[in-house]
């Protein structure tokens, strides 16, 4: 049976330069982790902040945990961030075992941006954008 194919969903936020990137499926070599996958959000100019829901990753190897490594550092050269707001108990494991976890941005979101914390406001975005619709 084949693996669920990876894709990635940006949601814009409506507050300045930041954007919710909800991440769904494996994120391993040969799934999700190329960069030809990427290289909308690794060449864009906008957005600057990345706010990144990784609750829906069902796997997570170290090409996966690298491509986040990049994209964080493409982020950080146009002046950016990456702040992870939402993972699986599994995935938020390994991002700390690797030290991947210390390298995402801590500090807290936005206020107008804390909705995205909340089932029910993400339950209308997917309502409105539903899981697995073309990115940006």
């Amino acid at each position: 049976m084949a693996k669920p194919a990876f894709h990635f969903e940006l949601i814009r936020t409506g507050y300045g330069d930041h954007a919710l990137l909800r991440c769904v499926g494996p994120l391993t070599a040969g799934h999700g982790a190329e960069r030809q996958v990427w290289i909308p959000l690794l060449e864009a100019p906008d957005p600057a902040d990345l706010l990144l829901d990784l609750s829906a990753v069902t796997e997570l190897d170290a090409a996966g945990i690298g491509m986040l490594a990049t994209l964080r550092s493409a982020l950080h050269r146009r002046g950016g961030s990456l702040r992870l707001i939402e993972a699986s108990r599994r995935v938020k494991t390994l991002l700390s075992v690797t030290g991947v976890a210390g390298m995402l941005d801590r500090s807290a979101p936005p206020p107008r941006v804390l909705p995205f914390r909340c089932r029910a406001y993400r339950a209308l975005i997917h309502s409105v954008i539903p899981p697995g619709a073309a990115a940006v």
